[in-house]
């Protein structure tokens, strides 16, 4: 995700955490807050309890990269930090996590999917 559509500085992040509604998984959980700005930005976190530095980076990358492919149908004006909940997310096959990301910008209101016209 380019550097404008993320979530950067710790009292962001305090921010979304304290006003924002809380939507979750097993193993991912996200926070979404109205935002100031008209783009939407996406912070993600992982615990140091599951693991080394290398875990925890392998577990951003493949979440961040699931953003950035949903991240045309996110709706603007939002500030949303991802919470990686379990170590599980590196076993996960990537089309299932695409499928909860999508699934939890759902519940949280903040997917807006275009409408597919039939073809004939």
């Amino acid at each position: 995700m380019k550097r404008q559509y993320r979530l950067r500085r710790p009292a962001h992040f305090q921010r979304v955490r304290t006003h924002g509604s809380h939507h979750d998984d097993a193993r991912l959980s996200i926070t979404v807050a109205p935002a100031r700005q008209r783009t939407a930005r996406c912070g993600i976190v992982v615990a140091r309890r599951h693991g080394g530095a290398v875990i925890r980076n392998r577990i951003k990358r493949r979440v961040r990269e699931a953003i950035r492919l949903q991240y045309q149908y996110i709706r603007g004006n939002v500030d949303i930090v991802f919470i990686a909940r379990s170590r599980s997310l590196l076993l996960t096959p990537f089309p299932k996590l695409l499928d909860l990301v999508a699934t939890l910008l759902r519940r949280a209101g903040a997917y807006t999917p275009t409408e597919v016209a039939p073809t004939h």
